[in-house]
């Protein structure tokens, strides 16, 4: 697993130990079937939220940073998740637009580092 003692998680571990535990014997891997469908999903959301960002449709961003909002946290991407959560209460005229770029830059970030992390999880099975 990409876990090591240099380089720091952007997962939660309890999710992903619970998302583990749900593993049948002799069936496909339930953990890595959840990684590869939220990176063919992922990308496509998250250029939804970055056209949404630049065009300052806040619908579409409120409407795209609701669904990856949930696939993050339910991948284990907690801060993604949380991230998207502001982008999303911008989006719906919830909270200060003078945060979005702000929250646009950690989206960014926080998206690259849990794509690089997936993708090497992916990689390593």
């Amino acid at each position: 697993m990409s876990n090591s003692f240099l380089t720091p998680s952007v997962l939660d571990n309890s999710v992903i130990e619970e998302l583990r535990s749900l593993q049948k014997p002799g069936r496909p891997d339930v953990f890595l079937g959840l990684v590869s469908l939220f990176l063919e999903t992922a990308t496509e959301s998250a250029s939804k939220i970055q056209v949404s960002i630049s065009e300052r449709n806040f619908k579409g961003l409120a409407d795209a940073a609701h669904s990856l909002k949930s696939s993050s946290a339910n991948i284990g991407a907690i801060q993604l998740s949380k991230v998207c959560l502001e982008l999303e209460k911008i989006g719906e005229g919830d909270s200060d637009l003078g945060q979005l770029n702000k929250f646009a830059g950690e989206f960014t970030r926080e998206f690259s580092l849990v794509l690089d992390e997936l993708t090497a999880i992916r990689a390593a099975a």
